[in-house]
């Protein structure tokens, strides 16, 4: 899936995430370059940007960039694979509850720490 995207700051030439699937996602971006925001003036940064899923390594995307590039122009995703759309509420939810998770292992990790930098003081 191949599109014209616009960044207020310089984009990576590639971007990844890791599914739960195990799939890859990936943006590739070509012609990047600079221009200025016609509605204000500032500087943004436009790029040639193709997105595809892909069961490869970010290796192999890193060490094939043009061809990953060219596939992904092409790529669309398979009819029902789109997750569905959730609404502000569910993902606002989703966002508290990983929050709530962070916090969590933030909170062991540092009594974890406590433990080790107070026990070795007695």
């Amino acid at each position: 899936m191949r599109t014209k995207a616009f960044f207020n700051d310089e984009p990576n030439a590639v971007e990844s995430a890791l599914l739960p699937d195990g799939k890859l996602e990936v943006w590739l971006r070509k012609n990047i370059r600079a221009a200025e925001d016609p509605d204000t003036g500032e500087r943004i940064y436009i790029a040639d940007e193709a997105y595809m899923r892909t069961g490869a390594s970010i290796g192999d995307v890193l060490a094939a960039q043009d061809e990953f590039f060219e596939r992904a122009s092409l790529w669309k995703p398979e009819p029902g694979a789109e997750p569905p759309h959730r609404s502000i509420a569910e993902r606002i939810k989703s966002l508290e509850r990983a929050n709530a998770q962070l916090d969590e292992r933030l909170r062991n990790t540092m009594d974890a720490v406590d433990y080790l930098l107070f026990s070795e003081i007695e």
